[in-house]
């Protein structure tokens, strides 16, 4: 920002105009390649990569990690995502939330985010177990993994959590607050077409997360550890906008 210095000369003033940078205003991070949807939970289901938006059915609203979060009861509360041709992820992906479970030992598992239809052995389910431990399935239509790991997560804080796969080198991998806590080998890609994309609930319904979740990500890649770090790192700053809906 500009900046006048006065310097006095005899009896005159003399003022210098000099220029000043500014400090860097941003703190958010950019969006890594491949953003294909955007679930922020700020007081609706808009996707703020798109125009895949949310349908909000009985969830809440509470103070998340960014601004508010997607709240729900752990019963019947949960936001869906219609079938979009632009979310369909085959060959890799990645997966990405805070979340914050309010029930420590529920008794069923609790689904994160999930798009497919495991009876039928497709998509892709990120969640916890009833002890709380971060788990993943991914299924081609046949047969599906099911990761789960020996990381726990907290009850009544906030953890951010990501799942990504790729097929061109058969790996999968889980990330906790920006830390890789566990990899494996992946046995076939996951089939997502036709689905619609659920948050908060299993794809049949009769699972059902309890607690907060915010922002939400889903990407066609695989997106590095480090660049989930980043996500992490902003934490209330978040992802800069990149609002097209």
């Amino acid at each position: 920002m500009p900046r006048i210095e006065m310097t006095i000369v005899g009896l005159v003033a003399v003022f210098t105009l000099t220029s000043v940078a500014a400090a860097p205003a941003q703190a958010c991070t950019n969006a890594p390649a491949g953003l294909l949807g955007w679930w922020s939970g700020d007081f609706d289901g808009r996707d703020k990569a798109g125009v895949a938006h949310g349908e909000l059915v009985g969830a809440a609203f509470e103070a998340g990690v960014v601004l508010d979060a997607f709240s729900f009861d752990g019963f019947d509360d949960y936001v869906e995502v219609a079938q979009d041709s632009v979310l369909e992820l085959t060959n890799s992906g990645t997966i990405a939330a805070w979340v914050r479970p309010s029930v420590g030992a529920p008794s069923e598992n609790h689904p994160i985010a999930s798009k497919g239809d495991f009876s039928a052995g497709s998509g892709f389910a990120l969640y916890l177990t009833p002890s709380g431990a971060l788990a993943f399935q991914v299924g081609d239509g046949h047969t599906f993994d099911d990761i789960i790991t020996s990381t726990v997560v907290a009850v009544d804080q906030w953890t951010h959590v990501a799942y990504t796969w790729d097929t061109a080198s058969a790996a999968m991998s889980g990330v906790v607050n920006g830390v890789e806590v566990w990899t494996a080998v992946l046995d076939q890609p996951a089939q997502t077409q036709g689905y619609p994309l659920r948050i908060g609930s299993s794809d049949d319904g009769n699972r059902n997360f309890a607690g907060g979740i915010d922002e939400v990500l889903l990407f066609d890649t695989a997106i590095t550890t480090a660049e989930l770090a980043s996500i992490y790192a902003a934490a209330a700053d978040g992802l800069c906008c990149v609002d097209n809906g």
